[in-house]
C-alpha cells in the first residue's frame, strides 16, 4: 500500500463525475470548489485497505487537532437508507434511519439526530442527519467507506450559521438517483452554496480515495 495527497483549485475540472452530472441550475450557478484528496494505491489485501483507512483517520485527526482547529468546526453525518429488502412500510417507519443504523453501528456519539422520510421511485426510505465531535471521526469515516453512495461527512466553520435542519432541507431538496442513492454531483454544490464542506469515499479497482470538497472563500 502507498498513498499520496492531491489538491486542486478547481474540483469541477479534476472530477469528471462532478462536472458531467450537474443539473442545468448548477451548471449556471455552481459555487467555486476546491478539493483535497487522500489517495490509496495498491490496495491488494484486506490489510492494505485497513492500513489506508487508518492512515486517513490519522491524517484527518492531526489536521483538525493542529492549532486547535477542531474547535472551529462542527461535523455532521448525512446518510440515506432505502428499502431494498421490500419490508413493510410499518417496519420501515418504525426503524426509520437511526434505529436501523444502531443495529450495525455504535453511534451513541452522534447527537442532535433528526430523520425524514423520502419516496424515490416508489421506494420508501429515510434520510438521517446527526452532529458528532472529532472523537467519532474514525467511525464516521468507516461508515462513509461502507456506504460510499449513501453517506457522507459534512462540516462547517462555527463562525457561519449552521444547523442539522438546514442540511436536511438541502438534502431533501435535491434529486436522488435510482435506488435511494445520493446524487453527490448536485448535493455537493448545494451544500457548498451554504458554505458546507463535504467528505466522500470513492473506489477505483485497487485504489480508494477520501475526497474533501470545500467552498472557496469569496
Amino acid at each position: 500500500m502507498r498513498y499520496y495527497i492531491e489538491q486542486t483549485k478547481n474540483a469541477y475540472e479534476s472530477f469528471w463525475w462532478l462536472s458531467d452530472n450537474l443539473t442545468p441550475h448548477w451548471r449556471k450557478n455552481r459555487p467555486p470548489l476546491e478539493s483535497f484528496s487522500i489517495v490509496g494505491e495498491r490496495l491488494f489485501t484486506y490489510e492494505d485497505v485497513l492500513l489506508f483507512k487508518e492512515t486517513c483517520d490519522d491524517l484527518l485527526l492531526r489536521h483538525f487537532k493542529t492549532d486547535k482547529r477542531e474547535a472551529n468546526y462542527t461535523f455532521w453525518w448525512l446518510g440515506i437508507i432505502g428499502n431494498q429488502s421490500k419490508r413493510s412500510e410499518k417496519i420501515v417507519h418504525y426503524y426509520k434511519y437511526w434505529k436501523e443504523l444502531e443495529k450495525y453501528k455504535d453511534v451513541h456519539g452522534f447527537t442532535s439526530r433528526i430523520e425524514a422520510p423520502i419516496i424515490v421511485h416508489e421506494e420508501l426510505g429515510y434520510i438521517g442527519v446527526a452532529e458528532f465531535d472529532l472523537n467519532a471521526l474514525p467511525l464516521a469515516i468507516e461508515m462513509m467507506r461502507n456506504s460510499s453512495k449513501t453517506g457522507c461527512i459534512v462540516f462547517k466553520e462555527k463562525k457561519e450559521n449552521a444547523s442539522s435542519k438546514e442540511i436536511m432541507q438541502l438534502a431533501l431538496a435535491h434529486e436522488f438517483e435510482i435506488g435511494s442513492v445520493f446524487s453527490f454531483s448536485n448535493l455537493i454544490p448545494a451544500l457548498a452554496s451554504h458554505h458546507y464542506h463535504t467528505y466522500l469515499w470513492k473506489f477505483y479497482n485497487t485504489e480508494e480515495e477520501l475526497c474533501c470538497f470545500y467552498r472557496v472563500t469569496d
